[in-house]
């Protein structure tokens, strides 16, 4: 079944196709668990408006994330249509604003707009949790440069956002929990000693850095045990092998 969702202007398509992505299953000692589809990009549509039912794409959307129920959240920072050296400049047609895909109806649904410029976003391991990246500074000198973290009630529903973390002096991006409950950050926009992966404890501490020679855009956890973290610098790929594993499924 081809859902389609919104697609981006700077070129990103937002189209889930469930059938073809298939269904994953992880057995671990006694935990088995059905897994959310694999999001696949596959087509570039435009669908409808999301709120008003009218054929309009969506600015320039970012990190696709699926659960462990199929859905999909994304956010909507609108970078694409800024610059032509991402996208295509155009004047922004929505708000910017965090979105949940439903994968039986296909809506898509707003789950949170207050913030500047919603960016990277990760669960916690038991998807509780959600952690949503603000890089409003990014154009606005007094904008945020935080990391939120919002609860996730059992209707898909997003309360009680409280800031986890204030980046300043620079920025985090792409984001990835733990096992441990952890969460690892893509940062930079600060310089040497900051520009790398940042790794906060679940109460915000901060616990250790990966520093790297350039800002460091995203960052995820591979290899077959998932404890190897690839950090997407600008203009390199960085990977170093850590003692944790990623939450990610699968």
């Amino acid at each position: 079944q081809k859902i389609p969702g919104v697609f981006s202007r700077q070129g990103i398509p937002m189209v889930w196709d469930f059938a073809e992505a298939g269904f994953f299953g992880e057995q671990a000692g006694d935990h088995s668990t059905t897994l959310s589809t694999m999001v696949r990009v596959i087509d570039q549509f435009s669908t409808s408006n999301l709120e008003q039912g009218q054929l309009q794409p969506a600015d320039a959307t970012d990190y696709p994330l699926p659960d462990q129920s199929a859905s999909v959240w994304f956010t909507d920072p609108g970078y694409g249509i800024m610059l032509n050296y991402e996208g295509k400049v155009a004047e922004a047609e929505l708000p910017n604003r965090v979105y949940r895909l439903d994968p039986e109806s296909g809506a898509a649904t707003i789950v949170a707009d207050d913030f500047l410029r919603p960016n990277g976003l990760c669960f916690s391991p038991g998807e509780d949790l959600l952690y949503i990246v603000d890089t409003g500074r990014s154009h606005d000198p007094d904008g945020p440069s935080h990391i939120r973290v919002f609860d996730v009630t059992a209707d898909n529903l997003l309360e009680n956002g409280r800031v986890f973390v204030d980046m300043n002096p620079g920025m985090a991006d792409g984001i990835r929990c733990d096992v441990d409950g952890n969460l690892w950050a893509a940062a930079g926009w600060a310089g040497p000693g900051f520009d790398g992966a940042h790794c906060y404890a679940p109460d915000g501490t901060l616990i250790g850095q990966i520093h790297l020679p350039e800002i460091c855009a995203n960052l995820c956890f591979g290899g077959a045990e998932k404890n190897r973290l690839f950090m997407a610098g600008s203009q390199s790929l960085y990977a170093v092998y850590v003692e944790t594993a990623g939450a990610q499924h699968p």
